[in-house]
């Protein structure tokens, strides 16, 4: 037997691998493999380098090199501490023992080897811990964050008594930085805030405030402008939330994200033409349920209010290949909308009379006709008013209609409108479950519309708003359909 190559055979990190940055060096920390922290320091070379010889313009050159200062120990967490000439690592890890223990590492990027720091010395923990948190200046040092312990270290020979916590910090899970101090979040959604005060001979002291609970297990803390923090979860729905610290509770939700992730579970049902999927999403308290569909996503462009007597149609009326005017009928009269363009090169409608039009009787029907002319007239369509759509296969040489298949799409009456966008025809269903009808391969295909409690509708195209339709709803909209 022949052996090619001999060496150390090193196993991926037993607990997870861990990247670390530290900005004042410039270089990064890789902890993939058990034993061995790789170190990734940047260098930027002019376009002729001794070590590198001739390059086209300015390069990023990663020099990488390992130490092996983990042997026979089970990594934790790893991070960088603030305010060494010499970059310095922080260390959790359990021993052969399986106790727990903290130290730090001084790391000579000359020699490529671990050197002496100030928590050389292992310290001993007795309580559970899972995170570092380096701390910055002027306050330096770091904190172990425990289940039910908040210890915070800046120098070996003073360390501060641990912090005990009434509500058990289930399992810290992320930091976030602000002004006052640091966020933390637990995997029982609940978030604090640790802060630092220094007295006059320079000591300090730790403070610890409960902040309030939100509705996911908390796994991402990203502090934005000001006081708005956004809290991302894994599990459950991700939150955006404003800070108010002089409140009891100082967490105001102000929109939350949905997660459907993990995915642990699903099934398919169908109901009619309304196929839709069940889920058992997320894990822990934030296990739940969904019910997904395809739907059609309404984007809203603007909206008018009517304060009048209730609307009982709508149309548009076209000049060219645009919509400018809207009409819209109310029981005892007609009003007239025209789209015009501001001085500030918006768009905006304003009422308007048009000579020859009834505009103090409902309007019944209106359209555009030939030789440019403009129709109002009675009462010409209807539409059922038991939640039923009919569909019949026309026959165009006889006219003939065969093939009669009716589908419910919810309650009361409903009234069909057709629609283009993208060069394709649509039929807009409108009832209490609203619905867009469009042809695919030779087949009727309905999606749900995700906009509720839709009352009138018609096309709307135009210069400053193609491809769009209003809508009656609740308040008068502009809308596009995706």
């Amino acid at each position: 037997m022949n052996v090619r190559e001999s060496g150390d055979f090193l196993l991926p990190a037993c607990n997870s691998q861990i990247c670390i940055i530290d900005p004042d060096n410039g270089l990064f920390g890789l902890h993939l493999n058990d034993g061995e922290f790789e170190i990734c320091r940047f260098k930027v070379i002019l376009p002729y380098d001794v070590d590198c010889g001739n390059l086209d313009g300015n390069k990023i050159f990663v020099k990488t090199y390992g130490i092996r200062p983990f042997l026979n120990i089970k990594v934790l967490d790893i991070k960088f501490l603030y305010g060494y000439q010499q970059p310095t690592i922080v260390v959790l890890y359990k021993d052969v023992a399986d106790a727990l223990h903290v130290k730090s590492i001084s790391i000579s990027l000359d020699r490529t080897e671990a050197g002496s720091s100030p928590w050389t010395t292992p310290i001993d923990l007795d309580y559970s811990a899972d995170l570092l948190v380096p701390v910055k200046s002027p306050y330096e040092g770091f904190l172990i964050i425990g289940d039910r312990v908040i210890e915070y270290h800046y120098s070996y020979y003073f360390p501060l008594q641990p912090i005990r916590i009434d509500s058990p910090i289930t399992k810290a899970s992320t930091v976030g930085i602000i002004d006052e101090g640091y966020l933390l979040g637990d995997n029982a959604g609940s978030l604090y805030l640790v802060s630092f005060e220094i007295d006059d001979e320079g000591g300090r002291t730790l403070q610890v405030q409960f902040l309030g609970d939100t509705p996911s297990i908390i796994t991402n803390i990203s502090c934005l402008d000001g006081k708005i923090v956004f809290l991302g979860s894994s599990y459950g729905y991700s939150q955006l939330i404003k800070l108010n610290l002089l409140q009891p509770v100082g967490i105001e939700v102000l929109d939350s994200y949905v997660n459907l992730g993990p995915i642990v579970d699903f099934r398919v049902e169908g109901i009619k033409w309304r196929d839709q999927v069940v889920t058992g999403s997320g894990a822990y308290k934030d296990g739940s349920l969904h019910i997904i569909r395809n739907e059609v996503v309404i984007n809203e462009q603007g909206s008018l209010e009517l304060k009048e007597l209730p609307v009982t149609g709508m149309w548009l009326l076209r000049a060219s290949t645009d919509d400018v005017l809207l009409v819209v009928s109310l029981i005892v009269s007609t009003l007239f909308w025209k789209l015009e363009k501001t001085v500030e090169g918006t768009f905006g409608l304003d009422i308007i009379e048009i000579g020859g039009f009834d505009c103090k009787a409902e309007t019944l029907f209106c359209h555009n006709v030939v030789k440019d002319q403009l129709l109002q007239t009675s009462y010409l369509l209807c539409g059922l008013r038991d939640g039923r759509l009919l569909k019949f296969l026309l026959t165009q040489a006889t006219g003939q209609l065969t093939d009669r298949e009716d589908v419910s799409l919810g309650k009361g009456e409903i009234t069909v409108v057709t629609f283009s966008s993208k060069n394709t025809t649509y039929v807009f269903a409108v009832s209490n479950r609203s619905a867009v009808i469009y042809s695919s391969n030779g087949k009727l295909l309905y999606n749900d519309v995700d906009m509720k409690d839709i009352r009138r509708i018609c096309p709307f195209n135009s210069v400053a708003f193609p491809d769009r339709y209003t809508s009656l709803h609740p308040a008068f909209r502009s809308c596009e359909y995706n």
